[in-house]
């Protein structure tokens, strides 16, 4: 009879440092303790086994890493899914508020020619007390022109609706309360760009924290085969130790001995080990195949960002062009109206395609910076570094 406290210490290698201190051995009923405790020191060593997780601490603290790189990944991911919301709502609000100046100037020429018309049409403004007026001016065209206004006051209201609504949802989503005005200092800018397809490709396929999650399941189900494979193996332990049996209360116990060895084990046939190792195999497969279904896609999306850019810009130089004629048509029709050569619904067609025009354009410009936000997203890059506070 006897009690002992045993520890184990495990290295990085398999090996492992195991002592332990007991009452000693007790071949007759006499006092529970020794006068001298026994104890024990061995070292074991796995010769050929080693690789599996059963046996290694190797292999846990490789799994460890993998484990947290994959964490890290997709905090990263999380962070840009963020930031691209963010982003995304910011400059929804800029268009708003775009939209919001654009329908401001649209009510306020609506207005100065209903005041026109209205001046030509009563003489208010225009006639000496005591003159009579003869209208310049048909009635339909006053009628026209405060038509005219009244639907670009409806449009600024809306327009302004939708700014507030935009402007909640960007307050939302960075964990504030809706309801404030918080000051835009980010203009819409636009500068053209030249894009390298094949470069960019080359540069998603390096970044993609897709692929670096795969490649890292890659290298645990590499590991699962490994650890599935040495089952098969036979696990051989070198052991070297020292033990003092102790001093017991009937007669003394003999003195420290040492001893080495080595033991094996060796697996019979399991049909249960055979199978998994079938199951790494086709696991590993299906990994393989993964990643490169992963790298296609990868660069599709590239190749597809880099498409959306190139016409969004050409969208923009069109449009461009769009506002410059719009603007150039709405001054023609005002003078043709002016000088009596049309009626007034050919100015109110000009203004209706000039602010269409002016608007269009606007949404180009944000939708070819969302665009290149979306292009850096898939090459793997930061898209909060570059950006203006």
């Amino acid at each position: 009879m006897s009690a002992s406290i045993e520890t184990r210490w495990e290295a990085l290698g398999g090996g492992s440092l195991g002592a332990s201190v007991g009452t000693g051995t007790q071949d007759t009923f006499g006092a529970l303790l020794s006068r001298e405790p026994s104890i024990a020191v061995d070292y074991e060593q796995p010769l050929l086994r080693g690789a599996g997780m059963a046996s290694s601490t190797w292999e846990r603290m490789r799994s460890a890493r993998t484990g947290l790189a994959a964490q890290e990944l997709s905090f990263y991911d999380a962070q840009q899914d963020l930031a691209q919301r963010i982003i995304d709502d910011y400059y929804t609000v800029l268009l708003a508020r775009g939209e919001v100046e654009i329908a401001e100037r649209s009510a306020d020429r609506a207005k100065r020619l209903y005041d026109i018309n209205y001046a030509k049409f009563s003489g208010e403004g225009l006639v000496e007390e005591g003159e009579e007026w003869v209208s310049q001016v048909a009635e339909i065209d006053v009628d026209q022109a405060r038509l005219s206004w009244d639907r670009s006051k409806q449009q600024l209201i809306s327009r302004q609706q939708a700014y507030r609504d935009a402007m909640d949802r960007l307050l939302l989503d960075m964990g504030l309360l809706p309801g404030a005005t918080p000051e835009l200092t980010t203009a819409v800018t636009y500068s053209a760009q030249e894009y390298d397809e094949a470069a960019l490709v080359e540069t998603a396929l390096v970044n993609s924290t897709e692929l670096g999650r795969l490649e890292l399941s890659r290298q645990d189900a590499i590991a699962d085969l490994r650890i599935a494979r040495s089952e098969d193996r036979p696990d051989v332990v070198a052991e070297v130790g020292a033990i003092s049996p102790g001093e017991t209360t009937s007669e003394t116990s003999p003195g420290t001995g040492w001893f080495a060895g080595i033991r094996a084990e060796l697996p019979l046939l399991d049909r249960r080990r055979e199978e998994g190792v079938a199951s790494a195999e086709r696991a590993l497969a299906v990994l393989d195949q993964s990643i490169v279904a992963t790298r296609d896609r990868v660069a599709q999306e590239v190749q597809r960002q880099v498409r959306a850019a190139v016409s969004s810009q050409a969208q923009i130089d069109i449009g461009e062009q769009s506002v410059a004629l719009a603007r150039k048509s709405r001054e023609a029709a005002q003078g043709m109206y002016d000088e009596g050569l049309s009626d007034y619904l050919r100015v109110l067609d000009a203004e209706d395609k000039l602010v269409e025009a002016e608007r269009l354009l606007l949404q180009e410009h944000v939708q070819y910076f969302l665009t290149t936000v979306r292009l850096r997203r898939a090459l793997g890059e930061d898209i909060t570094q570059g950006l203006s506070d």
